[in-house]
């Protein structure tokens, strides 16, 4: 038969006549795992199908019910009908031996039956079909997949363990898992099972909705220490499995703490220093060892039993900065409670300010069957308050003249935590004094400054060492280097001004020795060459009786002078002027004009140069040679009247600005400006001054008189003008200015009036 089939639904290479093709669909189906579903096949289209073929993949979840499938009546034709499930496919056949085709063109043409396992999910069934006609010929057709759904719950838990890891007994702890509703209906955890009472959960049962979950919480709340291991079982309708386990782990202690309190002091002194014990277990012994830091050390025989001892014994020694202290009871009494001071013991403080470390090492809390029941240990502080010397370890005094006391400022800062108290300086060389009372203290955080002076004769470079005392516990002594230099001050020093109707310059030259001077030479530099009009002339002063002196031009602005004696005497004196050089002015030449001394020699009878390396003197001079200037001033006032407002026109030739002076000889005005107000009849003198600036001159003042009137005392009025303003010359105006006074004509009188 299957021969016969396989002929009768062959396929023809082309087709007579196009016609709309005939489609083949699969209904969709849902039930519960265990059920069994119904999947209708229909088939529309105006072909004549005599036979069929479909081919339908199944997925492992869906099986097909042998014998369910049938075709239905209304189409039946007298057509034969097979159905077998081959592996994962359902194989459907439909012909007619008479080659009937299927009745009517549309509708279901059969159905059969699935079994639904114990899964959840959707699941497409997307057939494959051949269709024929009464030739054999093949009909164009298209396919409409169904989709069968097992409707279930089930669950998915986030963790298959738990480890709590390593914790303290007597405390609750709480981790969490999430569970997850991977099915298509709401899941219902019945019952979540803990194993153990120091287990609980939250919630114990709970309804989640497809596809939603629930966070659960796993607190655990352990009373004896040791490994721990236990489970919580989920219990619930899921269809991939009703229980579900996670293990739960944990490795709980019983806390046993040793701890070293801070402790504080001044240094030079002692601080105490408390061991506490928090114990669960009964404690009967312990021991513990401590490396103290450089700056502590142990008070002999400090260490006592602290308040929770009962008959206990308490030892302690030293060994190479090591100390190790020993708490035993010889019968092995536990101690007292289960909190509080177990020992104390004293340490020397010899430090300087800061934090030293007490780290407790080898640490045991045994109980009575010498096992060691310490959970933890916590270190702490000792703090040392000092005072802390901080400062440079160099001081210099630089360069400074041997004929005055040389003077140098040192400054100590204390950075420690207690006053600082300097109590002496000491030098390693004659000559050095501290000119600053000593001892003197310094705050913690401050700081002073000392004052060193240093006397000698002696010129070139000087060094010692100062030590500087305090109570610093570190560093009772600072040495600082000290280094300067002493020299024998000779100076030149310059000064001028100008000097006839030409404002030529002179310049002084000066000299400050200390030293037996022969010669001396130097460089004039002016910084406008063009500033001078001809050669300078030196006049010497009585300091120079026994010297030749000399000046000469080396260009470019720079006259050299020479000073010298043939039998090396001695420059006279030492200080006062030495010469005045005189420049004469380029009559062009207005400003500032600078001359500066460059390149001194100030040479002994060995002809070594002594001027000091420190210039203290000035080496400069800068003179000012102003342009004079004139006021203008061509204005008549000739005819002043009471009222007028009187610009003033003075011009100064340099263009500066002119200041009006008022001098009121008789009645009032004011000058606002550069306006003069006449506020009455009267005489008055005003002055145009122009005071200078730094390029000019003050001008010469220039003043004019000036004699105010009334004006016009009455005027006739027209009779066809009642009224009309006049200034008080008599001139007829339409707008007043205001603040000024006019005459007011009216038909019945004239007066004066200030608009």
């Amino acid at each position: 038969m299957r021969r016969f089939v396989t002929l009768l639904l062959c396929v023809v290479a082309a087709v007579a006549t196009m016609r709309a093709a005939t489609t083949v669909s699969l209904s969709g189906a849902s039930g519960h795992p265990g059920d069994e579903v119904t999947v209708s096949v229909a088939m529309s289209g105006d072909d004549a199908v005599t036979a069929l073929e479909v081919v339908i993949p199944l997925d492992e979840a869906l099986s097909y019910v042998d014998g369910s499938c049938s075709l239905a009546t209304d189409r039946d034709n007298g057509h034969q009908l097979t159905a077998a499930q081959v592996g994962q496919e359902l194989r459907i056949y439909a012909y007619s031996v008479a080659l009937n085709p299927f009745n009517g063109t549309e509708g279901e043409l059969l159905s059969f039956k699935l079994l639904l396992s114990q899964t959840t999910g959707s699941f497409t069934l997307t057939p494959s079909v051949v269709l024929s006609d009464a030739a054999g010929d093949e009909i164009a057709s298209t396919t409409s997949s169904g989709t069968v759904t097992i409707l279930s719950p089930a669950i998915s838990v986030s963790a298959a363990s738990i480890d709590f890891g390593h914790i303290a007994i007597r405390s609750t702890y709480s981790r969490s898992f999430t569970l997850r509703n991977t099915g298509n209906e709401a899941l219902t955890v019945s019952q979540i099972v803990c194993g153990d009472k120091t287990l609980s959960v939250t919630p114990s049962s709970c309804v989640i909705a497809a596809g939603g979950s629930q966070s659960v919480t796993v607190s655990y709340a352990p009373v004896t220490r040791g490994d721990f291991s236990s489970t919580v079982t989920i219990l619930s309708d899921a269809v991939n499995g009703a229980k579900q386990t996670v293990t739960i782990a944990a490795d709980p202690y019983s806390v046993n703490e040793l701890r070293v309190q801070s402790a504080s002091g001044v240094s030079g002194g002692t601080a105490t220093v408390a061991l506490t014990m928090n114990n669960m277990e009964p404690i009967v012994a312990a021991q513990m060892s401590f490396t103290l830091p450089s700056g502590l050390s142990y008070v002999d025989g400090s260490v006592a039993l602290g308040d929770r001892s009962v008959n206990h014994l308490i030892a302690a020694t030293v060994t190479d900065k090591v100390l190790t202290i020993i708490l035993y009871s010889p019968d092995n009494t536990p101690l007292t409670g289960d909190d509080g001071t177990l020992l104390t013991f004293d340490v020397n403080l010899e430090g300087r300010s800061g934090s030293y470390a007490l780290r407790p090492s080898d640490v045991v809390l045994s109980n009575a069957t010498e096992e060691n029941m310490v959970s933890a240990t916590y270190s702490a502080n000792v703090t040392i308050q000092s005072p802390q010397i901080s400062g440079s370890s160099s001081l210099s005094f630089g360069e400074q003249a041997i004929t005055e006391t040389m003077t140098a400022y040192y400054t100590v800062r204390n950075v420690g935590k207690q006053p600082l108290t300097i109590d002496r300086v000491t030098f390693l060389a004659e000559g050095y004094s501290v000119a600053t009372d000593l001892p003197t203290t310094i705050p913690a955080g401050g700081s002073d400054v000392l004052t060193i002076n240093y006397v000698t004769a002696v010129a070139g470079a000087f060094s010692t060492t100062m030590n500087v005392y305090s109570n610093d516990p570190e560093q009772p002594m600072l040495a600082v280097a000290v280094t300067g230099t002493g020299f024998s001050p000779n100076e030149l020093e310059i000064s001028g001004k100008l000097v006839g109707d030409n404002n030529d310059f002179a310049l002084v030259i000066s000299l400050e020795n200390n030293s037996e001077l022969v010669a001396a030479q130097f460089d004039i530099t002016v910084d406008d060459a063009d500033a001078i009009d001809g050669a300078p002339t030196l006049v010497a002063t009585s300091r120079l009786a026994s010297h030749s002196s000399s000046i000469t031009s080396m260009g470019d602005g720079v006259w050299r002078v020479l000073v010298y004696s043939m039998s090396n005497a001695a420059i006279d004196g030492s200080t006062g002027s030495l010469m005045t050089v005189t420049f004469p002015r380029s009559s062009d030449t207005y400003g500032q004009v600078t001359f500066t001394l460059t390149n001194v020699v100030l040479s002994d009878a060995n002809g070594v140069n002594l001027l000091s390396p420190v210039l203290t003197l000035d080496q400069s001079c800068t003179l000012n040679v102003k342009r004079s200037q004139t006021i203008t001033w061509e204005q008549d006032f000739g005819k002043v009247y009471e009222g007028d407002v009187i610009s003033l026109e003075a011009v100064a030739s340099s263009g500066l600005d002119i200041v009006y002076e008022l001098e009121i000889l008789s009645g009032d005005a004011e000058i606002i400006g550069s306006n003069l107000h006449i506020l009455s009849v009267g005489s008055y003198i005003v002055t145009a001054t122009q005071p200078g600036d730094d390029s000019w001159l003050e001008a010469e003042p220039v003043s004019k008189t000036i004699n105010a009137s009334t004006g016009v005392e009455s005027i006739e009025n027209d009779e066809e003008i009642s009224t009309a303003i006049y200034t008080l010359q008599g001139v007829k105006v339409a707008h007043p200015q205001p603040g000024q006074i006019y005459i007011l004509v009216t038909p019945t009188s004239t007066t004066k009036r200030i608009f």
